[in-house]
């Protein structure tokens, strides 16, 4: 457990700069970024390549979007967020197409 007590009567200038120097030594070793761990983190073609493969699978391909969609790295978060939608968008044509006859 955490101790926040040390915090209590310390100086708002002192907090700000210790909470500023692990924030920095955070960075260096690629634990924080500007919104969060690992955030800005550029994915790889190897990992687009698996992404990819695994999203051609019929079934897996739910499950992969849904991890996508709970990823810390904004870029698959925002590429599993854009198949959601145009998942849920085929399935709406598929059943108006299927009811029309």
């Amino acid at each position: 457990m955490y101790d926040f007590n040390k915090y209590k009567n310390m100086d708002v200038e002192k907090f700000h700069n210790e909470s500023k120097f692990i924030k920095d030594i955070a960075n260096d070793y690629g634990y924080y970024g500007e919104y969060g761990c690992c955030e800005n983190e550029e994915v790889s073609i190897g990992k687009w390549v698996l992404i990819l493969i695994l999203y051609a699978i019929p079934i897996v391909d739910i499950i992969v979007v849904i991890c996508l969609i709970f990823s810390s790295n904004k870029t698959l978060k925002n590429f599993g967020k854009a198949t959601l939608i145009l998942m849920v968008i085929g399935l709406i044509l598929f059943f108006m197409r299927s009811c029309v006859g």
